[in-house]
């Protein structure tokens, strides 16, 4: 690792925040960053003006700027598996043909079903869609669709199923009509078993439909597929009811494809443009930005800083309003499996530390949860804050919560003395605090594509593949395997618990 960064950490770790607050009484102007509704500040992060030039120094050595640009003009490529990173394409404001005709196709779709134009077999109006998916073709959407539920209309509702166990799907279809329920089938591969064992289960709740029409039309009338394997998905699908993304679109960083149909369907199509109107935004100013006032590059900096020479590995996401409950399931997925890698991108074995241990809560429940944890325990952790100046319905409760997210990032980073010991807060916990002026779709799309591009440049720096997981296909790989006996020998534990499971299962 960098020898200047690592002699400057000794430095850093010698002096606490309240002490770098003293010495500059303009360190927030200095270390925060406002673009068009959303106020950055990472004043409180352990850096100092001559920490933050190395860091930046650092970035321009491993040639950031021109990896930023072959992001952007479909030249970035993911190397393991020999595909171009392009999920910028998405949201660009001249899109490509084959982009335009799935948003188009998106838009017809959308208005048909929420406009009753679309109906079930059996004549009646939609009022129920039921994505089922899984990893990012599930977090996404349906992050999203919790984010934005002020901006319901209430003609269509969504629902999220992700779970193999089968106890989630029948939970939900138990509320609905078949009559009027169309489901997403959304996967990139069309061969996910989570998904297909669900839609196997969608297509025989649906068949119950008492009509005179054969199953092919009735499943035409309430399937439509998402997936980047059209071939594969034309022998379950009608053709004209499947939407299409493409391998240079990753799962995680697929949320504003055809993988948001979700979105457009309970809000209108005008309010996933909207999503893409923000995500470009923040494309323009990572592209555009100087480094000094990057706010992803910032971002990603910073987390470097901290992970590999703070020794600070883990990371807290902590909105302040209950519209994000779902966002800290999102950027989980999206951090540790874009990070967690150990191999280099020319096949070396990796020996520091890449990713953070990404959770979080909404903040009024984090506070009586694992705060205290952060507040008076002995482990190192680094939070981010993110609040609502205004908030989506009541004023004067958002205005609780808000003051509630300045008073702990206070906390955190100053503590509090008292003459008793056991209410000694020692503080000195970093944290970056995002401001939104409101939850419009506009800035969701923004603080999206913020965290995208803070991971890719993490990525970058990290010199590993933000865009493959390989883990993930060899958990698959197992559990196909032990499903279909084809492990003759295994170890004692793997074998203790399927003899124990096949002693007591009733089926």
């Amino acid at each position: 690792m960098n020898k200047k960064l690592i002699n400057l950490a000794k430095k850093i770790k010698e002096i606490s925040l309240t002490e770098i607050f003293a010495e500059n009484k303009n360190r927030f102007k200095k270390f925060s960053i406002t673009i068009d509704g959303m106020l950055f500040d990472y004043s409180k992060q352990k850096i100092t003006d001559e920490v933050k030039k190395a860091l930046l120094d650092f970035a321009k050595e491993k040639h950031l700027k021109q990896k930023i640009k072959d992001l952007f003009l479909g030249k970035y490529r993911n190397i393991s598996e020999d595909r171009i990173v392009y999920h910028t394409a998405l949201r660009a404001i001249n899109k490509t043909p084959q982009i335009q005709k799935e948003l188009d196709k998106m838009l017809i779709f959308s208005e048909k079903i929420r406009l009753g134009k679309w109906r079930g077999v059996s004549g009646e109006r939609i009022t129920d869609v039921i994505n089922i998916g899984v990893g990012g073709s599930d977090l996404g959407p349906k992050m999203v669709c919790k984010a934005l539920n002020h901006l319901d209309d209430n003609l269509i509702k969504t629902h999220f199923v992700s779970s193999i166990d089968g106890e989630q799907i029948q939970k939900i279809i138990s509320t609905l009509n078949p009559k009027t329920s169309l489901f997403i089938i959304s996967s990139k591969s069309w061969t996910t078993s989570d998904t297909m064992v669900n839609f196997a289960i969608a297509k025989e709740w649906i068949l119950k439909i008492r009509t005179n029409f054969d199953n092919k039309s009735i499943i035409k009338q309430h399937f439509v597929a998402v997936t980047a394997n059209v071939k594969l998905a034309k022998e379950d699908i009608a053709e004209d009811n499947i939407f299409e993304f493409w391998d240079f679109i990753g799962g995680r960083f697929s949320l504003f494809s055809a993988i948001g149909l979700p979105i457009a369907l309970q809000f209108g199509m005008d309010v996933f443009d909207e999503l893409l109107v923000g995500a470009n935004k923040m494309d323009t100013h990572f592209q555009s930005e100087a480094f000094d006032n990057n706010i992803p590059v910032l971002m990603a900096l910073i987390e470097i800083w901290n992970t590999n020479f703070l020794d600070i590995s883990n990371r807290a996401i902590l909105p302040y309003s209950a519209s994000f409950s779902e966002l800290s399931a999102y950027l989980s997925q999206l951090e540790m499996e874009s990070l967690g890698k150990s191999v280099d991108n020319q096949g070396n074995r990796i020996n520091y530390h890449t990713g953070s241990i990404i959770f979080g809560e909404v903040g009024s429940n984090a506070q009586h949860a694992f705060y205290q944890l952060f507040h008076q325990g002995t482990r190192q952790i680094s939070m981010d804050f993110i609040a609502l100046v205004n908030g989506v319905r009541d004023s004067k409760l958002n205005k609780l919560s808000l003051i509630n997210c300045l008073a702990q990032s206070q906390v955190f980073a100053f503590g509090a003395k008292d003459k008793n010991i056991l209410k000694t807060y020692q503080g000195d916990k970093p944290s970056n605090t995002i401001l939104l002026e409101k939850l419009s779709a506009k800035n969701l799309g923004m603080l999206i594509s913020l965290y995208e591009h803070k991971v890719f440049t993490q990525s970058v720096l990290w010199n590993i593949n933000a865009f493959d997981q390989w883990g993930v296909e060899l958990g698959k790989t197992i559990a196909k395997n032990i499903a279909e006996n084809k492990i003759a020998q295994t170890d004692c534990s793997t074998t203790g618990l399927l003899d124990f499971v096949n002693r007591y299962k009733q089926d």
